[in-house]
């Protein structure tokens, strides 16, 4: 027998084409605090807007608490804890302590608060969990077997600092 994989994917928002691969024993906290496990305020689309418009959005920040709601797995079975006033829902059920579900009864729908992102754990084979990492791979340079990045987008960092410029140095 095929040995199943939990994944966390998400869908709508900043967090849209996100997902996580958690395994079959995880504990996960979900929140827009950078220090959670899963944080809004790393999904890749919001670090890719300007400083500016990261600063100025609040669309979460109202919806989604600090540390919003942690994910116990073991096996199959997802244990989900809401740890906000703001609430969470599972299958669309609101909840404001703990629910339990069986991955083999199908997926797990997930939304914290009113934020626009919902989330989404369902159990994948190891292919395709290969299928969906594999789009985020580095690609392969031709024949050298060295990695490509003549076409890559540049890497930023999380928090940019200004770095000095030893030119204005007196």
């Amino acid at each position: 027998m095929t040995q199943l994989i939990p994944v966390l994917t998400c869908a709508g928002g900043l967090g849209d084409g996100e997902f996580f691969v958690l395994g079959d024993r995880a504990d996960v906290v979900i929140g827009r605090s950078r220090t959670c496990d899963i944080s809004f305020q790393r999904f890749r689309k919001f670090l890719a807007l300007p400083e500016m418009e990261r600063k100025q959005r609040d669309d979460f920040n109202s919806a989604v608490s600090r540390r919003h709601l942690r994910m116990v797995i073991s096996g199959t079975r997802v244990t989900v804890e809401n740890l906000s006033s703001a609430g969470s829902f599972c299958n669309d059920v609101r909840f404001d302590s703990t629910r339990e579900h069986d991955l083999k009864d199908g997926p797990l729908q997930l939304r914290l608060g009113q934020a626009e992102e919902k989330f989404k754990i369902s159990l994948l084979t190891p292919e395709q969990v290969e299928a969906l990492v594999a789009p985020t791979q580095m690609p392969m340079g031709r024949g050298r077997g060295e990695p490509r990045t003549d076409n890559l987008p540049l890497p930023f960092a999380e928090d940019p600092t200004p770095a000095a410029n030893p030119a204005l140095t007196p």
